[in-house]
């Protein structure tokens, strides 16, 4: 409202008197309305056409063609690349789930090896016990070879003792015999020698 009370002031916003006067003063620059009026009640002259415009519009014509032509492309291209990106989304999605797999997998497979190493230790572990055992089994082997050498040796040892102990023995039997039949005679004779 403001705006047009302005505009239906003067020049001194001064109220002008009717729209007559406001239009006649709005059109005092333009110098082609008068002509314009003249030719009001005849009928108005229609350029002809530069053959620049008629090259423009036969290029504005075969470019619709064109459009025309190429709808049908574009709708195909269009309905080709929607499809593509439904196969888009489909690709990775299933590469997001082969991805998970994968990882899933490999943490599987990491586990597995961490498994594997464990028991590959523990199985070193016991290897070195075993061996271990074996050593001191065969340490122990080659003593129980020297005991049982050095128990055949004493037994030889006992065996030869004992001989001579019964070789000893026996000669000292001999030696009390002798002894006693010496006492014998030696007494026989005293019993003679006494009888005289």
């Amino acid at each position: 409202m403001e705006r047009k009370d302005k505009e239906l002031r003067g020049s001194s916003n001064g109220v002008i008197g009717s729209y007559h006067k406001w239009l006649k003063s709005r059109t005092q620059g333009i110098t082609w309305l008068p002509k314009l009026k003249g030719l009001s009640g005849k009928e108005a002259k229609i350029p002809e056409e530069s053959k620049e415009v008629q090259a423009l519009k036969a290029e504005l014509k075969k470019t619709r063609v064109v459009k025309e032509k190429l709808k049908v492309p574009v709708t195909r291209v269009r309905k080709e690349c929607d499809e593509l990106k439904d196969i888009n989304v489909t690709t990775v999605e299933a590469l997001k789930q082969e991805t998970k797999k994968a990882r899933k997998e490999e943490w599987s497979k990491n586990k597995f090896q961490r498994a594997l190493w464990g028991s590959s230790n523990e199985l070193k572990l016991r290897k070195a016990e075993i061996d271990k055992s074996r050593m001191e089994s065969m340490v122990l082997e080659d003593k129980l070879k020297i005991c049982q050498r050095s128990k055949r040796s004493l037994t030889e040892q006992l065996s030869k003792i004992k001989e001579n102990m019964l070789i000893i023995i026996d000669q000292y039997k001999e030696k009390v015999n002798l002894v006693a039949s010496h006492r014998q005679m030696l007494e026989d004779e005293q019993a003679k020698v006494s009888a005289l």
